[in-house]
């Protein structure tokens, strides 16, 4: 059967790389995910991330035509917004808010590290509430702007350049708490299959995906720069915190150039 092929095993690996929540159980391998693969999980991450965002289009095409295209914008906006949280648990934002709200205290970035949450249910005072209201509205009216235009594409863009940088880091030597399987990956095979996806959303909005994904580059190396000279590693933590600012990114760019 298809979903006990080398292939399918290879890509349910690669779905529990990216998400907190399994697959429905007739949708998982006999064996799991142990077994032979067809090739590393993390080349898989940029695909899941492109078959979201077709996933979006078609979802999007279908409500355009039920209703109007604000209306048709906002339940895209909501549902899209509420995935990117749902997929970590909210970890992500968690981490992104207790971050920087340690770095807003003028904490030093290794102290920020260490203080920082997988969750916001420890955290009190203004400062986090609303890094936490514009993280989560920022992202939602981004979308909104982007969806009312029609192009529900972006949000495959944004998702395979966002799991595609996860990827990469994942597979740095210095990369630390990762799987074992994401010391055999090759980063320019993710980056690779992560720009064959782009290549759909450059030709319908080259501007605004060049410059998305140039922005978003720069800041991965960014992180990944910054861990290594303050801390000497980048943990699994840094790169769900990577993966979230960079698909936050690419939806802000796409809605200021095309909004």
């Amino acid at each position: 059967m298809i979903k006990n092929s080398s292939i399918w095993r290879t890509f349910y690996s690669g779905w529990l790389l990216i998400s907190d929540y399994d697959l429905p159980v007739s949708w998982r391998p006999v064996s799991g995910e142990h077994g032979p693969q067809a090739f590393n999980a993390l080349y898989t991450m940029p695909i899941w991330g492109a078959a979201g965002g077709l996933a979006a289009v078609v979802l999007g095409g279908l409500l355009s035509c039920l209703l109007p295209i604000n209306g048709a914008a906002i339940i895209i906006a909501l549902l899209l917004t509420a995935a990117g949280e749902l997929r970590t648990s909210s970890r992500a934002l968690a981490l992104t808010v207790t971050t920087f709200e340690q770095l807003f205290a003028r904490k030093t970035i290794a102290e920020a590290r260490q203080l920082r949450s997988c969750t916001l249910s420890g955290t009190s005072g203004i400062v986090p509430l609303l890094l936490a209201i514009g993280l989560l509205g920022g992202k939602f009216f981004a979308i909104l702007l982007a969806a009312r235009t029609g192009h529900f594409g972006i949000a495959g863009a944004a998702w395979a350049i966002s799991l595609g940088a996860e990827g990469v880091l994942a597979a740095e030597q210095h990369a630390v708490n990762v799987p074992s399987v994401c010391r055999s990956a090759k980063a320019e095979y993710i980056i690779s299959i992560a720009g064959f996806f782009l290549l759909f959303n450059l030709i319908a909005l080259p501007l605004a995906t060049l410059i998305a994904t140039g922005l978003a580059a720069v800041t991965a190396i960014s992180i990944l720069n910054l861990s290594l000279k303050h801390i000497g590693e980048i943990s699994a933590n840094d790169i769900t915190l990577a993966g979230y600012l960079l698909e936050l990114i690419v939806w802000v760019i796409f809605a200021l150039m095309i909004g």
